[in-house]
């Protein structure tokens, strides 16, 4: 039965590719308040379309050694004030962006919980190891895409939170192809 490591928060954040659109208080992803939020506002000139990206890291997973990841979920606290947006959420693997990267639209609403991912799902890589999702560097890219009917606005990040799905491994600490000593 696999097990679940719980919702977890980043711990550290990053903004990369800023343009004319800058994400405000990124530091307040890192808690769960959804009052607390980090702001990325734009414009629908083409020459200032945002290309704004941000990783969050930090997670401090402890998964025990030789354990087999199954699957990760991303959960983002979000809301809106525009359409024709597509939010892209993608594994951060040593610090660069890995596998599929997941998509949903944006619309006006108000905080939406969304949940991408699950027990398993690797994100269309062929596996995660234990030392990746341990490694401080391992989080989430968040990247966005302005359609072409893009108005002014802005969307908020409250958080967001990873979870990871493992089993142990029954491995003895041997190694393959080793006996014991008489």
């Amino acid at each position: 039965m696999p097990t679940k490591t719980g919702l977890k928060l980043g711990t550290a954040w990053q903004e990369i590719d800023g343009n004319e659109a800058e994400w405000t208080s990124e530091g307040n992803i890192l808690n769960s308040d959804p009052a607390s939020t980090a702001i990325l506002a734009f414009n629908s000139d083409p020459e200032d379309t945002p290309t704004t990206k941000l990783k969050v890291r930090g997670f401090n997973f402890a998964l025990p050694r030789g354990a087999k990841v199954g699957g990760v979920e991303l959960a983002f606290l979000l809301s809106a004030n525009l359409f024709d947006y597509t939010v892209r959420p993608q594994l951060l693997v040593a610090d660069a962006a890995a596998g599929t990267p997941k998509s949903f639209a944006t619309e006006t609403f108000g905080q939406v919980l969304f949940t991408l991912g699950g027990a398993t799902d690797l994100w269309g890589l062929s596996e995660i190891t234990w030392e990746q999702v341990n490694d401080p560097l391992f989080g989430i890219f968040l990247d966005h895409i302005a359609g072409a009917d893009m108005f002014d606005g802005w969307y908020r990040l409250a958080y967001a939170q990873m979870s990871v799905w493992y089993e142990e491994s029954n491995a003895s600490s041997l190694g393959i192809g080793q006996s014991p000593l008489p």
